[in-house]
């Protein structure tokens, strides 16, 4: 008992899951997608029109696509469309099954053949002029200035705004003391080849490192001030997932009793050894577990929280906090927001850009969580709101699942920063972020 009050006292913090916007109230599959971009722009459009005034003058006028006059200069508000030529089509798919040419497969679907229009309520137009259609993002919300070529019918583009975020109001517990917070995502435990046995062993070191097991003093003490873990991912290799695809899905191979007794047993066995690491970990810190593409619940987002009936041993402990992904939550008064990874991945993969944190700081200037939903990410057909807006800065803007560990401040319009991370995948890098809220920087923990 004493221990027990011990650890209570040592990880004492203020902690709110503020998720409640990701939890799905109904099932309905069935609806279209229009009504997530209509609620999009229409949520967005009084910020738009603000920023427009402040921007460029009250004597532009705002105009619908429809009320255009010709070589007249106005602004426009509406929702960024991309048509790409590569973009995945399930017309080509099926073009593939029926033997024709397959479409291929491609890292970057963006070329500079990639044609921007802009769509409100009621009709569309083509952009020409001043765009970036290669960085442009569809289902974005901006607001244009320019004027409709009287020959062409084309809008000439001359600026392009996007929405300002509201400053966050930090309450008065942020932190006045050291304490951290690890960052850690892609465990992707599961396989018994070499490399999944020696992925295990620096899973364990973590979790010796982060209990104070190994380590000199100053590690030791930096290890008792974690309030919290959060797991941004991709929990489980995703060897595991591949199988059962090629088991089940639609290239599904003929499969005999045992192959199928062999995989169920492999999948037991990755489980298994998570909710084992998951146990050590919870039994001395708060730990927030997110999905990932990799893990066992719903695969388009908002995801479920994985089940604790998957987890017995971890899951029976009130430490370990299975959570949505996104996920967003105040420790100490700091708002946190993050994901998995999906949405920065898919930004990158439609986009030129290449630096995962410049997305994540596009995504702040956009306003959105994840823009490309449900373009080219899939995501549950919202039909009254769009979860996945974003009006108030975070303190903390995270990605799970990244390329690399990087970090820097953003200062946005209000001059309020926000810290911007993307974590590595674990199994790639063997290194897991450790926040200091104290001044909201950021380091490596790096193991061999």
């Amino acid at each position: 008992m004493a221990e027990d009050e011990c650890f209570k006292q040592r990880l004492s913090h203020v902690y709110s899951n503020e998720s409640e916007r990701f939890q799905l109230k109904d099932r309905n599959y069935s609806r279209q997608y229009a009504h997530i971009y209509a609620s999009r722009l229409e949520h967005n459009k009084s910020y738009l029109e603000e920023k427009c005034r402040r921007t460029w003058g009250c004597d532009i006028p705002l105009k619908k696509i429809s009320e255009l006059v010709a070589d007249e200069k106005c602004a426009i508000i509406g929702t960024l469309f991309k048509q790409m030529i590569y973009k995945p089509n399930i017309l080509k798919e099926i073009s593939e099954e029926n033997q024709l040419e397959p479409q291929p497969i491609r890292e970057k679907y963006t070329d500079s053949s990639d044609v921007l229009i802009l769509e409100d309520d009621l009709q569309r137009i083509l952009l020409v002029g001043n765009v970036e259609s290669m960085k442009a993002i569809t289902g974005v919300t901006a607001a244009i200035l320019g004027c409709q070529d009287s020959n062409s019918g084309k809008f000439q583009v001359e600026d392009i705004i996007y929405k300002d975020l509201n400053p966050n109001i930090r309450s008065e517990l942020n932190c006045n003391k050291e304490s951290y917070v690890v960052l850690l995502s892609g465990l992707e435990i599961g396989g018994d080849d070499k490399d999944a046995a020696e992925l295990l062993m620096s899973v364990q070191l973590l979790i010796d490192l982060l209990n104070g097991s190994i380590g000199d003093e100053d590690i030791e003490n930096k290890m008792s001030k974690v309030l919290r873990v959060i797991i941004a991912g991709n929990s489980l290799s995703s060897k595991i997932i591949e199988k059962d695809i090629i088991s089940h899905g639609k290239h599904k191979k003929r499969h005999n009793r045992q192959n199928d007794n062999e995989e169920e047993k492999e999948s037991r066995d990755a489980i298994d050894k998570l909710d084992n690491f998951l146990f050590q970990l919870s039994i001395n810190a708060y730990v927030d577990l997110m999905p990932g593409p990799t893990d066992p619940t719903t695969f388009t987002l908002p995801q479920k929280p994985i089940h604790r009936c998957l987890l017995p041993k971890s899951g029976a402990l009130s430490t370990l906090n299975p959570v949505s992904n996104p996920y967003e939550c105040k420790i100490e008064g700091y708002n946190f927001l993050g994901t998995s990874g999906q949405p920065v991945k898919d930004v990158v993969r439609i986009t030129e850009y290449e630096d995962e944190l410049e997305v994540l700081e596009g995504m702040l200037k956009f306003g959105h969580l994840a823009p490309t939903a449900p373009d080219t990410l899939g995501c549950y057909p919202f039909e009254e709101a769009d979860p996945f807006i974003i009006d108030v800065c975070p303190d903390v803007f995270f990605a799970g699942n990244c390329k690399k560990f990087d970090w820097k401040k953003y200062e946005n319009v209000s001059e309020k920063h926000t810290l911007l991370i993307t974590i590595p995948s674990f199994k790639v890098t063997k290194t897991a972020v450790l926040l200091n809220l104290y001044d909201l920087t950021c380091s490596p923990i790096s193991l061999p």
